[in-house]
């Protein structure tokens, strides 16, 4: 391996491994951090530390406050107003798409995942239906084999990280989860268009609705989500 593509693979190491710890909370919204320390603890040098940081900064993990350091981003209800208004745009557009062309049943890409949320949800492990969630969206939109769209999707959700373990959403909101998710798929494999774009909008606009508690809400507006509700089909 040449030392470029060396330098090229710490960095990406270092740039998933803050990434993940940031999802997971480890680095909590509103801390401070320096390119110093962050190298120090993960024993690599500061040049992959301050690519990292970079790549974090633009997808709005992170911001770079000059001889100050990197602060972890606290998530805003604007953020995720934003970022779930582009999902939607996304993944309505996705099965929309799905619905119109005549594709085949996609039941067979989409059931392993169901399946683990099932099973995430008979023991009550919220980790593993979130991961399984989030395994199923990635398979619905790697049906249209278009990388562009999975990359647009893994981006938009760093702006709407899974809630502390202790303020997930209650198992029953798990099973809503489970039941939207068929909608979509009944949607699609019956060829209606509408039906699958209300049943993606119907399930964004509750998972929206289940976040907030747990963003920013220093911009909150009264109109929200009625503001949001209106781009999506009830």
């Amino acid at each position: 391996m040449s030392s470029e593509r060396a330098a090229e693979s710490t960095s990406e190491q270092v740039f998933l491994a803050l990434r993940d710890e940031i999802m997971q909370g480890e680095m909590p919204p509103g801390s401070r951090h320096s390119i110093y320390t962050l190298a120090d603890r993960l024993g690599v040098s500061r040049t992959p530390v301050r690519e990292a940081v970079l790549r974090l900064a633009d997808i709005n993990l992170v911001t770079i406050e000059r001889n100050r350091g990197v602060v972890v981003r606290r998530i805003s209800l604007a953020d995720m107003e934003a970022a779930f208004e582009m999902r939607f745009l996304v993944e309505g557009g996705a099965v929309s798409y799905l619905a119109a062309s005549g594709s085949p049943d996609i039941s067979p890409e989409l059931a392993p995942h169901t399946v683990r949320m099932r099973e995430a949800l008979e023991v009550e492990d919220v980790s593993a239906f979130v991961a399984a969630d989030r395994a199923w969206h990635d398979a619905l939109v790697a049906v249209l084999a278009n990388p562009w769209m999975q990359a647009q999707i893994q981006n938009l959700r760093f702006a709407t990280p899974p809630p502390p373990e202790r303020t997930r959403p209650p198992r029953v909101r798990l099973g809503d989860i489970l039941d939207e998710h068929a909608a979509i798929t009944d949607a699609i494999a019956a060829g209606d268009r509408q039906a699958a774009v209300a049943a993606m909008g119907t399930h964004l606009r509750k998972t929206a609705r289940s976040l907030v508690p747990h963003a920013d809400r220093t911009d909150l507006s009264d109109e929200w989500p009625t503001t949001l509700a209106r781009h999506y089909c009830a």
